[in-house]
């Protein structure tokens, strides 16, 4: 019976192994994750691309593609996304279908790489209050400073960069805003497309596409969305396995040595009734 058990738990240990061993192997085939920036960048849209960033690590996915169309939206907001795009493994491209305006144009200079649809804008990027007004000149100045760095870090020209928030001169406040075709003579875009479709069969060829799930736009639906995440990571049903595996084993481990103590017992009493009846 002893043996029996050693078996089964052996057995299951070894196929509980392969099943992480194979898990690990979900979703090898290149693949790019497309997540759609269409709206205003508020709080509920940096959520979105959190999560959605997180959903693209758990397939394992070589790009994260951001798909941009967008007026602006909330500094404190646009940093978050900025945040996500520096900190993550995985490398980030975007494209422009339409308009990169304001913080989306931010978000745009931190991409590793920038494609346009034919006719789409990038630029004006200047902060403004909630009346429309332009704020002061230090939050003007921060901007500044961060369309420098995002054109740092990805090989662009920070002059250029900075112009699209632009600065007063000679009474006159100036700012840039870039068609498509200017972009590209700028050395701010890396392809014109006539879409995100024909984008993808030229520079991406050959790679599985994903689409982030859409679940941000209620608030309400936050802790669903969180669930969803949760349940389709790929490490939930790993770190599952394991525990599962680890449970048995310790059942198993103290099935035995209840058994055997009784074993054990039976036969310490087996020698006391022989002792006696010798006597």
């Amino acid at each position: 019976m002893k043996t029996i058990y050693i078996y089964i738990s052996f057995m299951f240990m070894f196929f509980m192994t392969l099943s992480y061993v194979r898990s690990q192997e979900i979703n090898k085939d290149p693949l790019v994750f497309i997540v759609p920036i269409d709206g205003k960048i508020n709080n509920d849209m940096s959520e979105y691309l959190k999560n959605s960033f997180k959903e693209a690590c758990s397939f394992n996915s070589d790009i994260i593609l951001l798909n941009i169309n967008t007026y602006g939206g909330e500094l404190k907001s646009t940093d978050k996304i900025i945040d996500l795009i520096i900190d993550s493994d995985v490398p980030v491209w975007c494209f422009i279908s339409r308009k990169a305006v304001s913080a989306g144009s931010v978000i745009a200079m931190y991409c590793e790489k920038v494609f346009m649809g034919r006719g789409s804008v990038i630029g004006a990027s200047s902060v403004v209050n909630y009346s429309g007004d332009l704020a002061s000149e230090k939050y003007q100045s921060f901007s500044r400073a961060r369309m420098r760095l995002g054109a740092e870090i990805n090989g662009r020209n920070p002059i250029i960069a900075e112009k699209m928030v632009g600065c007063f001169k000679n009474g006159k406040f100036n700012v840039l805003t870039m068609t498509s075709k200017e972009a590209v003579n700028l050395g701010f875009c890396d392809g014109l497309y006539d879409s995100l479709s024909s984008m993808l069969e030229s520079e991406l060829e050959g790679l599985e596409i994903k689409v982030s799930s859409d679940f941000f736009l209620e608030k309400k639906e936050n802790k669903k969305q969180k669930i969803f995440i949760y349940l389709t990571d790929t490490n939930f049903y790993k770190n599952l396995f394991l525990l599962i595996s680890l449970i048995y084993f310790f059942y198993i481990n103290i099935k035995l040595k209840t058994e055997n103590k009784i074993i054990k017992s039976s036969f310490e009493k087996l020698i006391e009734y022989l002792k006696i009846k010798e006597k």
